[in-house]
């Protein structure tokens, strides 16, 4: 099976990979939720597991403030999720290194995914990774810190990469938001005849 054609990605094979991140990070949650008890931990040296759910906002560790059900999150991750696959499918079309980008994308897409997820389903965060000095996390978080780590290392090693950073200008602004604007444009309009599909489907089979 070919998962990369001429340097582009296969989609199925990047919505496999967020899959497969989203499904690790929900078991081992699962089995932390279920094999420790909270507020209790378990020390190896600097690192170990300690079981805790909160309903904090958290942004890159400085901002911390009650956000009861998650509700502040969920709508912060949300549009991390859209401006991450904005900036990705920009990158792909017009930066080299595109089985890099493509890594990146899946490992910060499905990490932050798989929060989002718990944050709307049961409204709060689960972390039990303990790591010395850093505080308590989960595997959704180290998946988004590894995909953050993969982008900034296509931006910084190749020289192609550096060169188009370097002569970036107000135009090349411009034309990244026009084409954010007409791919929203086509989300929107997407979803829109996904609805209207769906509500067809529904009011038939509701007469009949």
């Amino acid at each position: 099976m070919k998962f990369f054609d001429d340097g582009k990605p296969r989609w199925y094979f990047i919505l496999l990979m967020i899959i497969l991140l989203f499904g690790v990070d929900q078991v081992s949650k699962h089995f932390a939720s279920k094999i420790l008890t909270q507020g209790i931990s378990y020390k190896f040296g600097g690192f170990g597991v300690k079981y805790i759910t909160h309903q904090k906002f958290y942004f890159f560790k400085l901002i911390v403030f009650d956000d009861p059900g998650k509700i502040i999150s969920s709508i912060v991750v949300s549009v991390v999720l859209l401006c991450i696959l904005l900036v990705y499918r920009f990158l792909m079309l017009h930066f080299p290194q595109r089985r890099m980008f493509t890594w990146a994308f899946i490992f910060c897409f499905g990490g932050l995914f798989s929060n989002l997820v718990d944050n709307i389903h049961l409204g709060y965060a689960r972390d039990f990774i303990v790591f010395w000095k850093l505080g308590i996390t989960n595997f959704a978080d180290i998946f988004y810190w590894v995909g953050l780590a993969l982008f900034l290392l296509c931006l910084m090693s190749n020289p192609q990469t550096r060169k188009k950073l370097n002569r970036l200008s107000g135009s090349d602004v411009k034309i990244f938001l026009k084409f954010s604007l007409d791919e929203l444009k086509n989300l929107i309009s997407f979803l829109k005849k996904l609805f209207a599909k769906i509500t067809k489907r529904n009011s038939h089979f509701t007469k009949t």
